[in-house]
């Protein structure tokens, strides 16, 4: 809780400074606090010594990088979303996932230590929710660790791809399909397909391509 406190001023200060007065974007920031948190903040546990020593270090601008900005956006187009609003959902990812440092990724192991997104146990570290649990994402993370097992033959971009778009569906299944809630629950799917283009590869035990 002392690190989510900490995280909201940090966010709030950087907000006022910055001179952005716009709610929308604010509600969206503040109402993903704890994905930022585990997602581009979390520090190791404390025996984190004893994690893989394969692990992905990178800062939120190469994750949420210029091929990440493309894929994203084709399939933003594919969706029927117009330019500005396209525009618009691509800048509050980045914004989200520039709001802290990135982190120290690994695959999850038996004794400890740090995780991906795509390793097992659904969404393991990150929240499997957005709207503090109004959007379920359970179920697509489960779908997604399936994909990455060992009896998948799924390449690992073709997993991606249908996660991003099984997280989409789950946004729009309750908060519709436009709208600024809609569209913030949207950037958080492009947010979580980010980390798994970046750092999946080490945790994909298909049979499938891992590209």
């Amino acid at each position: 809780m002392k690190a989510m406190n900490e995280f909201n001023g940090r966010f709030r200060t950087k907000m006022k400074s910055r001179g952005r007065n716009n709610n929308k974007l604010l509600s969206s920031l503040i109402m993903s606090g704890v994905l930022v948190l585990s997602l581009f903040g979390m520090a190791a546990p404390a025996n984190a010594s004893n994690a893989p020593t394969e692990t992905a270090q990178s800062s939120s601008t190469e994750v949420l990088d210029s091929k990440w900005e493309a894929e994203f956006r084709a399939t933003l187009v594919n969706l029927g979303y117009d330019k500005p609003t396209q525009d618009e959902i691509i800048s509050d990812a980045k914004i989200i996932g520039a709001s802290e440092p990135a982190p120290t990724l690994g695959k999850q192991s038996s004794t400890g230590g740090v995780s991906t997104l795509a390793a097992a146990n659904a969404c393991s570290y990150s929240p499997e929710s957005y709207l503090f649990g109004l959007v379920s994402f359970t179920a697509t993370c489960q779908q997604h660790d399936i994909c990455y097992g060992p009896n998948s033959f799924t390449d690992r971009y073709a997993c991606d791809q249908a996660f991003l778009a099984e997280l989409i569906n789950d946004c729009y299944s309750v908060l519709g399909t436009t709208g600024t809630v809609s569209n913030g629950c949207v950037s958080q799917a492009g947010v979580y397909y980010g980390a798994v283009r970046a750092f999946g590869s080490s945790s994909y035990d298909g049979r499938g391509a891992n590209n």
